[in-house]
């Protein structure tokens, strides 16, 4: 049981840090700030996908990165708001 416990343990510590850096990156990679709403996060994804996307002299992987991005907030706001931390 105690292993269990421990190992528990060793794989929150593993993940937890990894996920809010994840979401900081996309926040900074956004320029969106840590209260916004899906609305915020989706205006501002269009303002970026402008200047990234491969038809106006951006990359493939810009978009990429900047659809990854918005994705990963838009979930971690929904999580957020359905599941508040105390």
């Amino acid at each position: 049981m105690a292993l269990i416990v421990l190992l528990a343990a060793f794989a929150l510590w593993w993940v937890w840090p990894r996920k809010s850096t994840e979401i900081a990156k996309a926040r900074r990679r956004l320029a969106v700030s840590r209260n916004a709403t899906p609305p915020e996060i989706e205006a501002a994804f269009r303002a970026a996908l402008f200047k990234a996307h491969p038809d106006h002299g951006g990359t493939a992987q810009d978009t990429a990165s900047l659809t990854a991005a918005r994705d990963l907030l838009l979930a971690s706001v929904t999580n957020t708001r359905h599941n508040p931390r105390p």
